[in-house]
């Protein structure tokens, strides 16, 4: 069972400690076990030191975390399929263990490298001279983010139970802008209403298990209906596992539903 916090006064002074009911194996009655904090004002000490300062070794915390991700990631072979289209050893190992960390850790890249990877066990293994090699390599991959995640998904059925009934795809939008209280660039769309502001699309399919795979992006100004025709030519020419999917659901706006559009597609059904 879980352990509680309580706070005791057995005496004239209160003190505060974790406590833990258990059961033996054999035995009717419960056992209690108790970790002592210390007095009132101690107590209150400790706590508000647990929640509000940064732990001097957070290894401890994230260690499981990043083990769990990095066997899940070698098991796919995913640091040989970025070399694949990288060609680059060191972007390769890198932006591995930079997507382990992001899909741990809600962070800005700037605070994901300044601060959370020189606190990870994957430090000593992601070599990085300076904050702006990520986007190099980042970019080293962009184009090819379709055919990195189809690599993936292959790789995937060979070890894991992935479900091909269902195939759902979407596409989106997003903007990209600066935080004016932060300085940080953000996605998505700020408060303030602006035509501005540079614009990406993306196209995404995803399974029954929310498996995402499908990834394309688009230019801002590309219309529903072209990243749809893109998705059907891509899904026949080069992957021919979506081909095997026998449910594909395709989310269209209103705007996109008419006589002419569907007409226009066939195999939309």
């Amino acid at each position: 069972m879980a352990w509680n916090f309580e706070c005791r006064q057995p005496h004239e002074e209160k003190y505060g400690c974790f406590q833990n009911t258990y059961r033996v194996k054999g035995e009717s009655s419960p056992k209690t076990s108790y970790i002592y904090l210390g007095s009132e004002e101690t107590t209150v000490k400790i706590l508000s030191d647990l929640a509000l300062k940064p732990l001097s070794d957070e290894e401890n915390i994230t260690y499981s975390g990043e083990v769990i991700l990095e066997k899940v990631a070698n098991s796919l072979n995913f640091e040989n399929i970025l070399f694949e289209y990288a060609k680059d050893k060191r972007a390769s190992k890198a932006l591995k263990n930079t997507i382990i960390l992001m899909a741990l850790f809600n962070a800005s890249k700037r605070k994901l490298f300044m601060k959370i990877l020189s606190n990870s066990i994957l430090r000593e293994s992601t070599d990085f001279k300076y904050l702006e090699e990520v986007y190099w390599f980042m970019d080293m991959v962009y184009e090819h983010l379709g055919d990195i995640l189809y690599d993936l998904i292959k790789a995937a059925r060979s070890k894991y139970k992935i479900d091909l009934k269902y195939l759902v795809v979407d596409a989106s939008r997003f903007k990209v802008y600066k935080d004016e209280e932060t300085g940080l660039i953000k996605f998505g769309y700020p408060a303030q209403k602006r035509k501005d502001l540079p614009q990406v699309n993306v196209f995404l399919g995803v399974n029954k298990q929310q498996i995402p795979f499908f990834v394309s992006t688009h230019p801002g100004n590309t219309s529903d209906i072209e990243m749809f025709d893109n998705f059907l030519k891509t899904m026949r020419s080069k992957y021919p596992l979506l081909n095997k999917i026998p449910r594909k659901i395709i989310i269209m706006d209103q705007g996109n539903v008419n006589k002419d559009t569907i007409n226009g597609n066939p195999e939309i059904t």
